[in-house]
């Protein structure tokens, strides 16, 4: 009879009844911060794509139309690099351009969504970047062997996450409807990745160990309003390691103590 009576009254009455309900939602961007460190701390193999420079137009005629054109057509379409003509993606972590902005645009999904694929016959097969990048010039299934590369399908749903500002996203929510995708802000993800790789250069090798902080939701929120930018954000040598680390304490100056449910930041050996 209770039961029946707490149904009556409506669903959330008899979660209630039942103990079914959260005590607290966690917030969008504290969602969106654990799911980029976990992105760059490579607990699950992806691939990354950059889908345009936020500072320059594109075919489209803007970052957003491109990733509108993108999500409407559910798939990447072939550009002509470095290492030859396909969709450039980038092997577990985002390495070079387009992705490294708190206005970035780009989407990522898991290898095994992809499936084995041709890569185009590369021109520069020794260069170092190779091992970074991978090209999808075909599918393996498909017979005879295309001349010319082919589009690559995007992964249906939260199978793929689409990076984009605020504003990008806000905009893009009539295609998330249809796509189910899942939502990134790309000034969440900027600001991720600087603590991650401030991680791995903090104490790697140096005299004086540096805490790294680790961001409030009220951080959070502050970053996707106004976002801090971090320049030289992928820094290598051990010039641009110290120059990296005195711009990123500069901006985040003061270590805080990780809130409730955040979770400490994932530990990777140094880059």
């Amino acid at each position: 009879m209770y039961a029946a009576a707490a149904y009556a009254r409506g669903t959330r009455a008899a979660q209630e009844a039942f103990g079914l309900t959260k005590e607290a939602a966690v917030p969008t961007p504290v969602k969106m911060y654990r799911r980029s460190m976990q992105m760059l701390a490579g607990r699950q193999k992806s691939y990354f794509h950059g889908s345009s420079s936020p500072e320059k137009n594109t075919i489209g005629g803007s970052p957003l139309r491109t990733m509108q054109s993108i999500m409407s057509q559910g798939q990447l379409n072939p550009s002509t690099g470095a290492h030859n003509k396909g969709v450039y993606l980038w092997n577990d972590l985002p390495l070079q351009t387009y992705l490294n902005r708190a206005n970035s645009y780009g989407v990522s999904f898991r290898k095994d969504q992809v499936g084995s694929f041709r890569q185009p016959k590369d021109p520069r097969p020794n260069a170092p970047v190779r091992r970074q990048v991978s090209v999808f010039h075909s599918p393996d299934k498909v017979v005879p062997a295309p001349l010319d590369a082919l589009p690559l399908r995007l992964p249906e749903g939260k199978e793929t996450t689409v990076f984009a500002p605020g504003e990008g996203l806000a905009a893009l929510q009539p295609l998330f409807k249809k796509t189910r995708h899942r939502q990134m802000d790309s000034a969440i993800f900027n600001r991720a990745e600087a603590d991650w790789r401030a991680r791995q250069h903090a104490n790697a090798g140096r005299a004086d160990p540096v805490d790294i902080p680790r961001p409030t939701h009220k951080d959070l929120e502050q970053q996707r309003a106004n976002p801090v930018v971090f320049p030289k954000l992928r820094a290598a040598t051990d010039d641009s390691i110290d120059e990296f680390m005195q711009n990123y304490l500069s901006r985040v100056p003061k270590p805080q103590p990780a809130p409730p449910g955040l979770g400490a930041l994932p530990s990777q050996a140094p880059l």
